[in-house]
Parts: structure tokens; C-alpha cells; sequence
């Protein structure tokens, strides 16, 4: 089986075909993927349904917002951890 190294060093299985991943969200602005191979994180645009060229799966690259969003959980998550 083929293994993938992550951005951590940790070594993970690379499953056989690809697995579906889904969020079902009424905002899905507030969501944030992070591909932990690459660093790459993408986050929804968030076009309303009733538009024409809205379509479910319709991700982009993070901008400097989202970014900045995470590193605040993460700042704040690592600060629970440590107590502080």
C-alpha cells in the first residue's frame, strides 16, 4: 500500500481509490479544508443556490482571511492544550 508523508512527518495510508468527503452546512463560508500533505487550504465561495453558476463543490484557495481565521483556532486550540 502506497503511504503519503504529512506536513507533521506522520506517515498515512494512501487508500486504493478515492474516498467522497462531504459536509452537508446551511454556511458553508464558515468551513475550511486542509490538505495536511501540501498545506494547501481551501474554503468555500458561498454563492447563494438561487444563483446561476452556483455549484455545491465550488472551492477556491484560501484567502488571507481564512487564514488569518485559523491561525486563531489553532493559536487558541495549542493555548487551551498548554493551559494557558
Amino acid at each position: 500500500m502506497k503511504r503519503r508523508k504529512l506536513k507533521n512527518g506522520q506517515v498515512v495510508a494512501d487508500a486504493p481509490k478515492s474516498v467522497p468527503m462531504t459536509i452537508d452546512s446551511k454556511c458553508p463560508k464558515k468551513w475550511a479544508f486542509v490538505d495536511m500533505e501540501t498545506g494547501q487550504i481551501w474554503v468555500h465561495k458561498s454563492r447563494i443556490p438561487k444563483y446561476k453558476n452556483y455549484k455545491y463543490n465550488d472551492f477556491f484557495a484560501a484567502d488571507e482571511d481564512a487564514v488569518r481565521a485559523l491561525e486563531n483556532i489553532v493559536t487558541n486550540m495549542i493555548a487551551e492544550r498548554m493551559g494557558l
